[in-house]
């Protein structure tokens, strides 16, 4: 029941964070490019973290889940089988989530970066 709830709480605060990590590398002005690389990689630690702890609640969920189906098909059928091995942590959907939006991020960023450094844009040439 407790994790039923745990659940999207924890995806929820998984996206924000990764949203933190956007803000952080994109949307914050007036500052070089170095500073947001640290505070994008601060972020980017932290959000890591939070999508172990959801991907661990995650996993659990999946095991009670599989253990629960394994008890009544037991029952049903009067066999007995063996448990499930336990769920990779790569494969719950708040760590693939990160994965994905990181190497978007880094992308976009790393994209973002050559554009602003070898690109004459349009506001540049009204300057001289």
């Amino acid at each position: 029941m407790v994790l039923d709830i745990a659940k999207p709480v924890a995806l929820l605060l998984s996206i924000l964070s990764l949203f933190s990590v956007f803000h952080a590398a994109f949307l914050v002005t007036a500052t070089t490019v170095n500073d947001r690389i640290d505070d994008s990689l601060f972020r980017l630690a932290f959000a890591a973290g939070i999508a172990i702890i959801s991907g661990l609640l995650f996993r659990e969920a999946e095991r009670d889940y599989e253990a629960r189906f394994d008890a009544e098909f037991n029952a049903f059928f009067g066999t007995t089988t063996a448990p499930a091995p336990a769920p990779s942590l790569a494969k719950t959907l708040p760590v693939r989530v990160f994965c994905w939006a990181t190497a978007a991020m880094i992308i976009l960023f790393a994209v973002s970066w050559y554009i602003e450094t070898y690109v004459v844009l349009y506001n540049d040439i009204q300057r001289y």
